[in-house]
């Protein structure tokens, strides 16, 4: 009796012991798990992070890390001369999505209220002006009403305006998320019969700033996800005031060049 007492007193210990040897293994197991997951994570802070990125539609593109609220200087100069194209440019047409093509039919134009009346703009340039600050986009759009030839709006298209853009310069801090950049251009009216055009300076500094990039969804309307590709690149027109450049002469009898066309001239708090 008392031999079998012992052996299933000796029985017991075994399984204890079995079991607080299981124990530490499988705690050892997991440190060891933990120990390979922290240098894991120590090795990916120390990582580059990756150069290219490839898109949804399979186009691999270079990547940059960023803060969130900064813009590279190529970034910045293709939305102001994108921007100041489409909303200074009035061709009398626009176009339209006809099944899977893109046609130019005529634009009706879009009226907007100004001192005396209404007159309109263009249907790019209505929608363009989404990148433009909400506290500046109704005194940009009165202005630009006034200064838009109506008669690009007729039946026989009597007359064209085109922005041509020379230069625009590279980007120069205002404040943090802000910069300005100095478009040089010229606006080129053609009428019928005028195909050489007569040329306006149109030369401007532009105020922009950063700001979220919009998300586009597949239930948002067609007007949503128009507006979301112009804010595409975080950017906004806050401010446009005159450039006024010197003629190239001798220091000592420099003039300034006219800027014919005045426009807009919101004249930020910023030197």
């Amino acid at each position: 009796m008392q031999t079998l007492k012992l052996s299933q007193q000796r029985q017991q210990k075994n399984a204890l012991g079995m079991l607080t040897l299981g124990s530490l293994v499988f705690q050892g197991v997991n440190t060891l798990l933990l120990l390979g997951l922290l240098g894991a994570f120590i090795g990916l802070k120390d990582k580059a992070p990756p150069a290219m990125v490839q898109l949804e539609a399979g186009k691999t593109i270079a990547v940059e890390p960023m803060d969130s609220r900064q813009r590279t200087p190529a970034v910045i100069q293709k939305f102001v001369k994108d921007q100041l194209t489409l909303l200074m440019s009035a061709s009398g047409q626009m176009p339209r999505t006809v099944g899977e093509d893109s046609v130019l039919v005529a634009d009706p134009g879009i009226e907007v209220s100004i001192d005396g009346g209404r007159a309109k703009i263009t249907t790019l340039a209505r929608l363009a002006a989404f990148g433009i600050s909400e506290d500046f986009r109704s005194a940009f759009l009165r202005d630009l009403a006034e200064r838009t030839p109506q008669d690009v709006f007729s039946a026989n298209g009597e007359r064209q305006r085109v922005l041509i853009v020379q230069d625009v310069s590279a980007p120069e801090p205002v404040a943090e998320g802000q910069w300005k950049v100095t478009v040089i251009s010229s606006l080129v009216d053609f009428e019928t019969g005028d195909p050489v055009g007569v040329p306006k300076p149109f030369n401007k500094e532009v105020f922009v700033q950063s700001v979220p990039v919009p998300a586009i969804y597949d239930f948002s309307s067609p007007l949503e996800k128009q507006i979301a590709e112009i804010r595409q690149s975080g950017l906004e027109i806050y401010a446009i005031r005159n450039y006024v450049r010197r003629n190239i002469q001798s220091p000592s009898r420099a003039e300034v060049e006219p800027d014919t066309e005045t426009f807009i001239d919101t004249r930020p708090q910023q030197n």
